[in-house]
Protein backbone atom coordinates (compact mmCIF):
# COMPACT_ATOMS: atom_id res chain seq x y z
CA UNK A 1 0.00 0.00 0.00
CA UNK A 2 0.78 3.56 -0.38
CA UNK A 3 1.07 3.48 3.84
CA UNK A 4 3.33 1.39 3.70
CA UNK A 5 5.78 2.36 0.93
CA UNK A 6 6.00 5.67 2.88
CA UNK A 7 7.06 3.93 6.15
CA UNK A 8 10.05 1.83 4.16
CA UNK A 9 11.03 4.93 2.48
CA UNK A 10 12.00 6.29 5.85
CA UNK A 11 13.57 3.08 6.83
CA UNK A 12 15.37 3.20 3.26
CA UNK A 13 16.54 6.97 3.45
CA UNK A 14 17.99 5.93 7.31
CA UNK A 15 20.56 3.76 5.78
CA UNK A 16 21.36 5.14 2.49
CA UNK A 17 19.49 2.25 0.71
CA UNK A 18 18.19 2.88 -2.93
CA UNK A 19 15.16 1.71 -3.89
CA UNK A 20 15.03 1.13 -7.78
CA UNK A 21 12.20 -0.76 -8.38
CA UNK A 22 9.04 -1.97 -6.44
CA UNK A 23 6.85 -5.60 -6.51
CA UNK A 24 3.31 -5.03 -6.10
CA UNK A 25 0.50 -7.27 -6.13
CA UNK A 26 -2.46 -7.08 -8.27
CA UNK A 27 -5.86 -8.89 -9.52
CA UNK A 28 -6.30 -8.28 -13.00
CA UNK A 29 -8.77 -10.82 -14.44
CA UNK A 30 -12.15 -9.88 -12.21
CA UNK A 31 -13.88 -6.96 -13.40
CA UNK A 32 -14.62 -6.16 -9.97
CA UNK A 33 -11.30 -6.06 -8.65
CA UNK A 34 -9.49 -4.48 -11.65
CA UNK A 35 -10.07 -0.73 -10.33
CA UNK A 36 -9.00 -1.63 -6.99
CA UNK A 37 -5.37 -3.05 -8.11
CA UNK A 38 -5.17 -0.44 -11.09
CA UNK A 39 -5.80 2.38 -7.87
CA UNK A 40 -3.31 0.99 -5.68
CA UNK A 41 -0.70 0.37 -8.09
CA UNK A 42 -0.71 4.05 -9.30
CA UNK A 43 -1.02 5.29 -5.48
CA UNK A 44 2.34 3.59 -4.55
CA UNK A 45 4.08 5.05 -7.97
CA UNK A 46 3.22 8.43 -6.41
CA UNK A 47 4.90 7.49 -3.16
CA UNK A 48 7.91 5.81 -4.52
CA UNK A 49 8.46 7.95 -7.75
CA UNK A 50 10.08 10.61 -5.32
CA UNK A 51 12.03 8.20 -3.78
CA UNK A 52 13.74 7.28 -7.48
CA UNK A 53 11.96 3.95 -8.23
CA UNK A 54 11.66 3.73 -12.35
CA UNK A 55 10.34 0.12 -11.86
CA UNK A 56 6.61 -1.29 -10.72
CA UNK A 57 6.89 -4.87 -11.44
CA UNK A 58 3.68 -6.38 -10.94
CA UNK A 59 2.77 -10.06 -10.93
CA UNK A 60 -1.06 -10.41 -11.18
CA UNK A 61 -2.94 -12.79 -9.15
CA UNK A 62 -3.82 -16.65 -10.93
CA UNK A 63 -7.33 -17.83 -9.70
CA UNK A 64 -5.84 -19.32 -6.52
CA UNK A 65 -2.45 -19.64 -5.04
CA UNK A 66 -1.04 -23.28 -5.47
CA UNK A 67 -4.07 -24.17 -7.62
CA UNK A 68 -3.45 -25.76 -11.43
CA UNK A 69 -7.01 -23.66 -12.28
CA UNK A 70 -5.91 -21.38 -15.14
CA UNK A 71 -7.94 -18.48 -16.29
CA UNK A 72 -10.14 -18.09 -19.42
CA UNK A 73 -9.66 -16.23 -22.10
CA UNK A 74 -11.84 -13.73 -21.72
CA UNK A 75 -9.62 -13.06 -18.26
CA UNK A 76 -6.43 -12.90 -20.24
CA UNK A 77 -8.12 -10.46 -21.95
CA UNK A 78 -9.19 -8.25 -19.47
CA UNK A 79 -5.84 -8.90 -17.76
CA UNK A 80 -3.75 -7.90 -21.01
CA UNK A 81 -6.12 -4.47 -21.33
CA UNK A 82 -5.68 -3.35 -17.79
CA UNK A 83 -1.60 -3.97 -18.06
CA UNK A 84 -1.65 -1.87 -20.96
CA UNK A 85 -3.93 0.65 -19.33
CA UNK A 86 -1.10 0.47 -15.90
CA UNK A 87 1.69 1.18 -17.85
CA UNK A 88 0.54 3.49 -19.75
CA UNK A 89 -0.42 5.68 -16.89
CA UNK A 90 2.51 4.74 -15.32
CA UNK A 91 4.70 6.48 -18.46
CA UNK A 92 3.06 9.75 -17.72
CA UNK A 93 4.31 9.67 -14.32
CA UNK A 94 8.19 8.86 -15.84
CA UNK A 95 7.61 5.24 -14.75
CA UNK A 96 7.89 1.71 -16.43
CA UNK A 97 5.85 -1.21 -15.75
CA UNK A 98 7.35 -4.49 -15.65
CA UNK A 99 5.26 -8.26 -16.35
CA UNK A 100 6.89 -10.92 -13.94
CA UNK A 101 5.62 -14.34 -13.58
CA UNK A 102 5.73 -17.33 -11.13
CA UNK A 103 4.93 -21.14 -12.86
CA UNK A 104 1.49 -21.19 -13.55
CA UNK A 105 1.94 -18.39 -16.49
CA UNK A 106 3.94 -21.44 -18.38
CA UNK A 107 1.18 -23.66 -18.48
CA UNK A 108 -1.24 -24.53 -21.20
CA UNK A 109 1.72 -24.18 -23.60
CA UNK A 110 2.64 -20.75 -21.50
CA UNK A 111 -1.16 -18.73 -22.95
CA UNK A 112 -1.14 -16.48 -19.82
CA UNK A 113 2.47 -15.60 -20.46
CA UNK A 114 2.43 -15.32 -24.16
CA UNK A 115 -1.28 -13.34 -24.08
CA UNK A 116 0.44 -10.70 -22.02
CA UNK A 117 3.19 -9.74 -24.18
CA UNK A 118 1.55 -10.40 -27.27
CA UNK A 119 -1.27 -8.00 -26.88
CA UNK A 120 0.27 -5.20 -25.00
CA UNK A 121 2.66 -2.71 -26.62
CA UNK A 122 6.50 -2.26 -25.40
CA UNK A 123 6.33 1.13 -24.74
CA UNK A 124 3.50 0.31 -22.12
CA UNK A 125 4.62 -3.03 -20.79
CA UNK A 126 8.34 -4.44 -20.29
CA UNK A 127 9.21 -8.00 -19.37
CA UNK A 128 10.42 -8.76 -14.98
CA UNK A 129 12.07 -12.25 -15.83
CA UNK A 130 12.28 -14.22 -13.21
CA UNK A 131 14.70 -16.74 -14.15
CA UNK A 132 14.40 -19.27 -11.99
CA UNK A 133 10.34 -19.36 -12.40
CA UNK A 134 10.59 -19.67 -16.22
CA UNK A 135 12.82 -22.75 -15.44
CA UNK A 136 10.57 -24.42 -13.03
CA UNK A 137 7.28 -23.34 -15.36
CA UNK A 138 8.99 -24.99 -18.18
CA UNK A 139 9.29 -28.32 -16.70
CA UNK A 140 13.06 -27.50 -15.44
CA UNK A 141 13.87 -26.74 -19.23
CA UNK A 142 17.08 -24.56 -19.81
CA UNK A 143 16.31 -24.34 -23.25
CA UNK A 144 13.03 -23.30 -22.60
CA UNK A 145 14.65 -20.49 -20.74
CA UNK A 146 16.94 -19.06 -23.61
CA UNK A 147 13.85 -19.49 -26.09
CA UNK A 148 12.20 -16.92 -24.05
CA UNK A 149 15.16 -14.41 -23.79
CA UNK A 150 15.47 -14.72 -27.54
CA UNK A 151 11.42 -13.82 -28.03
CA UNK A 152 11.57 -11.03 -25.13
CA UNK A 153 14.78 -9.61 -24.83
CA UNK A 154 13.93 -6.28 -26.09
CA UNK A 155 11.49 -5.93 -23.40
CA UNK A 156 13.91 -6.84 -20.79
CA UNK A 157 13.88 -4.27 -18.09
CA UNK A 158 14.59 -6.29 -14.53
CA UNK A 159 15.93 -10.01 -13.75
CA UNK A 160 15.39 -11.51 -10.96
CA UNK A 161 18.33 -14.28 -10.06
CA UNK A 162 18.34 -17.24 -7.90
CA UNK A 163 19.80 -21.21 -8.59
CA UNK A 164 18.84 -24.34 -7.88
CA UNK A 165 20.64 -28.24 -8.31
CA UNK A 166 18.45 -30.82 -9.47
CA UNK A 167 15.60 -28.69 -9.08
CA UNK A 168 16.09 -27.65 -5.73
CA UNK A 169 16.33 -24.30 -4.81
CA UNK A 170 19.62 -23.59 -3.58
CA UNK A 171 20.54 -21.18 -0.40
CA UNK A 172 23.58 -19.15 -2.63
CA UNK A 173 23.80 -18.08 -6.08
CA UNK A 174 26.32 -20.15 -8.78
CA UNK A 175 26.72 -19.45 -11.81
CA UNK A 176 26.96 -22.86 -12.92
CA UNK A 177 24.78 -25.12 -11.62
CA UNK A 178 21.03 -26.25 -13.32
CA UNK A 179 20.90 -22.90 -15.29
CA UNK A 180 24.12 -21.90 -17.04
CA UNK A 181 24.18 -17.87 -15.92
CA UNK A 182 27.55 -17.66 -17.63
CA UNK A 183 26.08 -18.02 -20.67
CA UNK A 184 23.09 -16.03 -20.09
CA UNK A 185 24.97 -12.97 -19.25
CA UNK A 186 26.71 -13.77 -22.59
CA UNK A 187 23.58 -13.25 -24.50
CA UNK A 188 22.32 -10.41 -22.48
CA UNK A 189 25.40 -8.85 -24.09
CA UNK A 190 24.88 -10.01 -27.33
CA UNK A 191 21.67 -8.35 -26.90
CA UNK A 192 23.10 -5.56 -25.19
CA UNK A 193 20.70 -5.58 -22.58
CA UNK A 194 21.69 -3.93 -19.01
CA UNK A 195 18.32 -4.86 -17.18
CA UNK A 196 18.33 -4.17 -13.36
CA UNK A 197 19.45 -7.40 -11.27
CA UNK A 198 17.42 -8.16 -7.89
CA UNK A 199 18.93 -11.18 -6.00
CA UNK A 200 16.60 -13.57 -4.55
CA UNK A 201 17.04 -15.75 -1.43
CA UNK A 202 13.86 -18.30 -1.76
CA UNK A 203 14.41 -21.67 0.32
CA UNK A 204 12.17 -25.10 -0.13
CA UNK A 205 11.90 -28.15 1.27
CA UNK A 206 15.24 -29.95 0.89
CA UNK A 207 17.07 -26.54 0.32
CA UNK A 208 20.51 -26.31 1.98
CA UNK A 209 19.85 -24.20 5.15
CA UNK A 210 23.44 -23.85 6.66
CA UNK A 211 23.81 -19.75 7.08
CA UNK A 212 21.66 -16.64 7.49
CA UNK A 213 20.05 -14.27 5.28
CA UNK A 214 23.44 -12.23 5.69
CA UNK A 215 26.11 -14.63 5.05
CA UNK A 216 24.09 -15.56 1.95
CA UNK A 217 23.43 -12.60 0.60
CA UNK A 218 27.33 -11.58 0.53
CA UNK A 219 28.44 -14.37 -1.43
CA UNK A 220 25.75 -13.88 -3.87
CA UNK A 221 26.63 -10.19 -4.80
CA UNK A 222 30.28 -11.22 -5.20
CA UNK A 223 29.36 -14.42 -7.40
CA UNK A 224 26.31 -12.05 -9.53
CA UNK A 225 29.12 -9.34 -9.99
CA UNK A 226 31.34 -11.69 -11.16
CA UNK A 227 29.04 -13.96 -13.45
CA UNK A 228 27.33 -10.23 -15.03
CA UNK A 229 30.54 -7.64 -14.83
CA UNK A 230 29.68 -7.96 -18.48
CA UNK A 231 26.13 -6.17 -18.48
CA UNK A 232 26.65 -4.72 -15.18
CA UNK A 233 26.51 -0.70 -15.29
CA UNK A 234 29.75 1.20 -13.47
Amino acid sequence: SAKEATKLIAVLKKYNIKMPSVYIGSVLHEKDEIEKSIKNILEIAEVVKNYGTKIIVTNPNPIAWGSDKLKTDEQLVLQAKALEKIGESLKVIGLKLAYHTHDVELKAGAREFHHMLQNTSPENLYFCMDVHWVYRGSQNSQLAVFDIFKMYSNRIIELHLRQSKNGIWQEIFSADEDIDYKQFAIELMKKKVRPHIVIEQCLEKNSPNTMNAVEAHTIDLKEIRDTFKPVLKP
